[in-house]
């Protein structure tokens, strides 16, 4: 049987993976240049790929030199 948390989804490739082949890795989340959060990038630890992309990801979608704008900024 397989459950809510038997599975997750891989924010890098998109594939839904068992439980024990997914890894998180926690980054701090930077807007204006300043520390704000955290965020949390599944990613497939058996996939290299995934595994290097990881490290550059972030959920943030206005970025320049990995820093976030804020919406006031981004006009």
């Amino acid at each position: 049987m397989v459950t809510a948390f038997d599975t997750w989804k891989c924010h890098i490739c998109g594939e839904e993976r068992p439980n024990g082949k997914i890894s998180v890795l926690t980054k701090p989340l930077i807007i204006n240049g300043k520390a704000c959060g955290k965020q949390n990038i599944r990613y497939c630890n058996d996939r290299p790929a995934c595994i290097e992309r990881a490290k550059e990801f972030s959920f943030s979608k206005e970025v320049t030199d990995g820093v976030r704008k804020s919406p006031k900024h981004s006009r």
